[in-house]
Formats: structure tokens, sequence, C-alpha cells
């Protein structure tokens, strides 16, 4: 399988597991269910701040806030990115963004790249 995302191109083979990874996007940057331990979903995930987990059996949903800073200085939420996946190093098997001012849609590697550029820029 060809790693397209440069995070999954850079850790072809996590330390103690036995799977390559796999990524969770195609040529086109669309998302492929057909996935295991992508690094780019991982990193998103790293910031706990942002990320609520739930937990069921060996999966897992997560909800995860995209902040958006407001000129007035306060941080608000524009929308909420949800995926389901095998425990918290496995399969995505589904991502979905859902907000009230952008209609739900299908994510993308580069949404979810200038998610996680934000979610620094916020930190800083």
């Amino acid at each position: 399988m060809i790693n397209y995302c440069s995070a999954c191109s850079s850790d072809t083979q996590p330390n103690n597991f036995s799977s390559k990874r796999s990524c969770a996007f195609n040529e086109t940057g669309s998302f492929n269910p057909d996935n295991w331990n992508c690094k780019t979903l991982e990193i998103l995930m790293d910031d706990e701040s942002s990320c609520k987990t739930l937990y069921g059996n060996d999966e897992s949903i997560q909800i995860i806030t995209n902040y958006c800073k407001e000129e007035d200085g306060y941080i608000t939420t524009d929308g909420f990115l949800i995926l389901t996946r095998y425990k918290r190093r496995g399969t995505t098997s589904s991502i979905v963004w859902v907000g009230d001012f952008y209609p739900s849609k299908l994510i993308t590697l580069n949404m979810i790249i200038e998610l996680i550029n934000v979610r620094k820029l916020i930190k800083e």
C-alpha cells in the first residue's frame, strides 16, 4: 500500500507494531476507509484538550472540536469532526464533519492538515 500523506510516508513502521501503516487518504486526498494507524490522524487526535473519546468494546468514537479565533480574542467552535475507529491505533472506518455554519461533508487530507495547523496556532 502506498502512503499518500507525508506523515505516514515518514514513519511507515511504528515501534512495537507488527503491521506497517496504511494511510487513511488516497492519491486524490480523499478519505480511504481501508487504512491502518494513519500517522496524520494520530497527530490530529494527540491533542487531548479538544478530543473526546467514547469507547464501546474495541470500537471508539472520537469527537474533535474545530476551534477558530475570533477577532475579540474569544475562541469558539464552528463544528466537530467525528471519527469511528478500532481502538486508538487501528482502522478509522469513517470521518465526517458536522457543523452549524457548514454542511456535513466528506473529509480530505488537506482539511485534516488545515485543522492540525489551526490548532497549533491557537496553542501558541
